[in-house]
């Protein structure tokens, strides 16, 4: 195992960007040799359990013959609707490396200092269980350092000829400054300056550049470099003074916010889109608005960066976040409710409060996917649930209620969606007011017994599948069963520990089907799931003309 640290902007993703582009050059011309890699992103804070599927879905993509290792784990997963454990992931990684199908087996993981410390130590327990040779790139990292005794660290250190390199190829971008320079000995004044104040980091380099792109004469210039600030804070603050001039500084910083805030990666397009909204109101989406590609990445100065390939656009390091969170609450005190309210002006756009048809035919808009399924988040991370979102609930009666995993659970009213997606300040609101006390309107429907049209659902049930199961009645019943059959029949394992928590949960309620919570654990195969059940006084209930008798019956394991 090999560890390469350095500092912030050294180039250590350049580094693993070109071991990983050789290495797969060896795998084109050799297919003995399998290639595996991972970039870590603080923007896409992944558990180990997704980036060791993700890097088993690269090994298949990429060798098909692999797929033997992998169906057979698919399909015992498809049957039952659920998903692999990581357990189960990292033995199919260990079976895929063990394989004679190989004889040279390479894994890279870059950034891994960018994933949450849980994470951290997890990818490095998980691949230490594996036959690889591997590559980590980080920062240093003191407190994982001694948990792999066996890996060789190197630092990352970048040479001023490296840094040369890299101005002169900026630089033949750059024409006007590139004539600048060609003048009386400028490109050497220039070289010096920048290696001087740059520290080391190609990240610094490259951002004083982008600020000695704005020069058109040698006065520019000579200015220029007299005020290069050292230091990567100092070269942001610089750069925020320079957008701050901008004629429209407001949309750079509307911007900076999205992608300093945002719950997963943006593509260009869904950024220019959650921007396009009305100046003077902002709970309207106006595609008229809208700002070309190149324009927003100029306009931001060298602070953003846009993936050609992906289309992803992301600040141009990690550490720019860590300086423009403060910076940018001076304007935005809350910049999770700037997102929410861009969210829901998309979602009231194309209809979705009264939905009409396939979610899925609508999700080509861009932004529109990520404003359905983050809207809510962005509420919660709130300080109180936004005027703007407020208003939208109320207004839907016809909305598409998704679970955390994707799929649809309803289509449901206000009440539905308050329910199901953890408004209960709403609910609270809306229930224990009276008519002449109101802070907020009613829900046009204001029915707690409600249920949705396709399943049936109430608001209750909905909020016990989905895990909120604050201030409700847990023992109401459907035509299914309470809320603990529910979560029992659907496996979810942390709603029934929520559930049993209750104190007046009534753990042998039966069904309309004639069985109980434990007996849908069984029915289902949840192991787990039936022994916290009975640990805790659950009974059969299923009549013997309903379903045979399964308690000899092995239970198979299952992780929801």
């Amino acid at each position: 195992m090999l560890w390469g640290t350095g500092i912030p902007g050294a180039g250590k993703t350049i580094l693993a960007s070109v071991v990983i582009d050789h290495l797969r050059r060896r795998a084109k011309v050799n297919p003995k040799i399998l290639v595996a890699f991972a970039y870590c992103r603080y923007t896409d804070s992944l558990p180990v359990k997704a980036v060791m599927a993700a890097i088993i879905r690269q090994i298949l993509e990429d060798y098909p013959s692999t797929i033997g290792f992998v169906k057979p784990l698919y399909d015992k997963h498809e049957l039952r609707g659920t998903s692999p454990t990581e357990k189960e992931l990292v033995e199919v990684l260990k079976a895929i490396f063990t394989w004679d199908g190989f004889n040279q087996r390479f894994l890279a993981v870059d950034g891994l200092d960018e994933a949450t410390s849980q994470t951290q130590f997890d990818i490095i327990d998980t691949i230490c269980q594996l036959p690889i040779k591997a590559l980590f790139t980080s920062r240093p990292l003191p407190l994982l350092k001694d948990s792999v005794p066996e890996a060789r660290f190197f630092n990352i250190i970048v040479l001023d000829a490296d840094i040369g390199l890299m101005i002169d190829e900026k630089v033949r971008r750059m024409k006007t400054l590139e004539k600048l320079l060609d003048q009386d000995g400028w490109r050497e004044r220039m070289l010096k300056a920048v290696l001087e104040k740059s520290s080391g980091m190609f990240l610094l380099a490259s951002l004083q550049l982008d600020m000695l792109g704005s020069c058109l004469s040698v006065r520019d210039l000579r200015s220029a470099l007299e005020r290069l600030p050292k230091g990567v804070n100092a070269m942001y603050a610089a750069t925020m003074e320079r957008i701050e001039r901008q004629a429209d500084p407001s949309l750079v910083k509307r911007a900076l916010v999205f992608l300093v805030h945002a719950l997963r990666s943006l593509t260009i397009d869904e950024l220019r889109h959650a921007l396009a909204i009305d100046p003077d109101n902002i709970y309207h989406y106006d595609p008229e608005v809208l700002v070309d590609a190149e324009s927003l990445v100029s306009v931001c100065c060298g602070l953003i960066t846009l993936e050609p390939h992906t289309q992803l656009v992301r600040l141009v390091h990690y550490t720019a976040k860590d300086f423009l969170e403060p910076y940018l609450r001076k304007d935005y005190p809350e910049p999770h409710a700037l997102i929410a309210s861009s969210c829901v002006a998309h979602l009231m756009h194309y209809g979705f409060h009264d939905i009409q048809g396939n979610v899925w035919d609508y999700y080509g808009n861009p932004f529109l996917q990520y404003s359905h399924r983050q809207w809510a988040r962005h509420s919660h991370l709130c300080a109180s649930v936004p005027l703007d979102v407020v208003d939208f609930i109320l207004r839907c009666c016809h909305f598409p209620i998704y679970t955390e995993s994707g799929w649809l659970r309803a289509i449901g009213s206000s009440v539905h969606v308050a329910a199901a997606l953890d408004f209960h300040v709403l609910l609270r609101e809306w229930f224990h007011q009276t008519q002449s006390n109101r802070s907020n309107p009613f829900p046009r429907q204001l029915d707690v017994n409600m249920r949705t049209e396709s399943e049936g659902d109430t608001a209750l049930n909905l909020a016990a599948m989905l895990g909120h199961i604050k201030d409700i009645d847990v023992n109401h019943c459907i035509h299914i069963g309470s809320a603990l059959i529910c979560a029992s029949r659907d496996g979810r394992t942390d709603i029934v520990q929520l559930l049993l928590g209750h104190q007046d949960i009534d753990i042998n309620i039966v069904g309309r089907t004639g069985r109980t919570a434990l007996d849908w654990a069984l029915e289902k195969g949840y192991k787990d799931m039936a022994e916290l059940l009975q640990s805790r006084g659950a009974q059969r209930g299923l009549r013997p003309t309903l379903a045979r008798d399964m308690s000899d019956e092995p239970v198979l394991s299952h992780n929801s």
